[in-house]
């Protein structure tokens, strides 16, 4: 499970409890993060001192214009009320004004939005229904640049399901950069919305264009699918280096049930960071699908260059079959995707071998453990610097250990 570090076990002394008498509704507990459903006329006065003692539940980070899903299950924290949340980060700048709606067909949506002050979450806006139905929407100026924590949330204990969260700029701050709000992320295996629209930069023909990222690894094939109803697709990709975008080539298209669509399928020849430019043929906005689909290379589901997710337990073991290093190694890869601030902890454990964690952001080596764990297990807890994808290296102290282990990331 990714999370924020510095979150204190307790926060003060026990809770005082302030019901309101006008509403059976209205319940509020001072000194944590406890909110149920609160009578929004008394409680706006009090929200903006709410600090809230809880960890951080990172999914990912959300740039304006972007619609990501997810779902709230039994693996996610809980709030005090005993409800599930899920955190989303958004890059902002002063004076800039938001929409935030959160919607789901499978229970009723709650929504914060607040920020990490001295490791604690503060909240300062939130919402119900505003979103129509049961859907709620959060329409906030941004009083300060920097990170901001969406909240996913649900009215009642115990509910569970899907939903999706949308952030719009309705205007102020600066913009006028792909990735302004925060970088987008691309992971194989899952579906991305995205919309054109006269805030995006423009490709040399005039066109807008969102831009797209995507760690890869040499050998991998990767399959992209872009879909709109408003306008026939296209995609560029190419290489990224630091924010410069090293064209490679481009897209071709195919009707499907009368449906333009557009396919960008390469073997990738080299290891690190790539971006997928979304277009169109022609000044078009609207309304996209990117969908990411992965073999070979890094985004294989066996052990070696596999992905490993949040809270998830791998069990694996070094074999002869497995890629050596110059010095002898065994090892296995794991990829994550990680949000600049989020500690992970990373548990490596195995009764056949000394354990060896090498952590790499893109090509790049970053931190190592040895036995940080329990006797001659690895413990790594390390602080990303920053958003992007990740790599686990798993293998022994020593060349030509082979035997089973276990991999935990939280």
């Amino acid at each position: 499970m990714l999370a924020l570090s510095g979150y204190p076990q307790s926060f003060g002394a026990a809770p005082r409890r302030v019901v309101f008498p006008s509403s059976k509704k209205t319940e509020f507990f001072v000194g944590t993060e406890r909110v149920r459903r609160l009578n929004l006329v008394v409680a706006a006065v009090l929200l903006c001192s709410v600090a809230v003692a809880l960890p951080l539940q990172g999914q990912g980070a959300i740039s304006a214009g972007q619609t990501v899903s997810g779902r709230l299950d039994a693996s996610d924290y809980l709030r005090d009320d005993g409800t599930y949340y899920d955190d989303w980060f958004y890059e902002g700048r002063a004076g800039e004004q938001i929409s935030v709606t959160q919607r789901s067909s499978d229970f009723d949506s709650w929504l914060l939005i607040g920020r990490v002050v001295n490791g604690v979450f503060q909240l300062e806006e939130f919402n119900d229904d505003d979103g129509g139905g049961n859907d709620a929407r959060i329409d906030y100026t941004l009083p300060a640049s920097g990170r901001y924590v969406i909240r996913v949330n649900v009215v009642g204990r115990g509910r569970t399901g899907s939903y999706t969260l949308r952030v719009d700029r309705l205007g102020g701050g600066s913009s006028g950069s792909s990735s302004s709000g925060g970088r987008r992320v691309l992971s194989a295996g899952q579906s991305f919305t995205g919309e054109l629209d006269s805030s995006d930069p423009l490709w040399t023909d005039n066109t807008y264009y969102e831009l797209w990222r995507y760690y890869g690894r040499a050998g991998e094939r990767l399959t992209i699918i872009m879909r709109s109803p408003s306008f026939d697709s296209y995609m560029q990709y190419g290489r990224m280096n630091g924010d410069e975008f090293d064209y490679l080539g481009g897209s071709n298209s195919r009707r499907i049930g009368g449906q333009q669509e557009t396919v960008l399928d390469v073997t990738l020849s080299e290891t690190g960071e790539y971006g997928i430019r979304a277009n169109s043929h022609g000044q078009y906005t609207g309304q996209y699908v990117l969908t990411v689909s992965s073999s070979g290379g890094g985004g294989t589901t066996t052990s070696s260059g596999a992905t490993i997710s949040r809270g998830s337990t791998i069990t694996g073991s070094l074999t002869p079959a497995d890629a050596q290093t110059d010095s002898g190694w065994y090892h296995d890869d794991y990829t994550f995707s990680g949000t600049g601030g989020q500690v992970i902890q990373v548990d490596l454990e195995s009764d056949d071998f000394d354990t060896f964690i090498d952590l790499y952001q893109g090509t790049r080596w970053v931190a190592e453990d040895d036995d940080g764990g329990d006797g001659l297990d690895s413990r790594l807890v390390y602080t990303l610097p920053e958003s992007g994808n990740y790599i686990i290296c798993v293998r022994s102290r020593y060349a030509n250990r082979t035997g089973s282990y276990r991999l935990t990331l939280r």
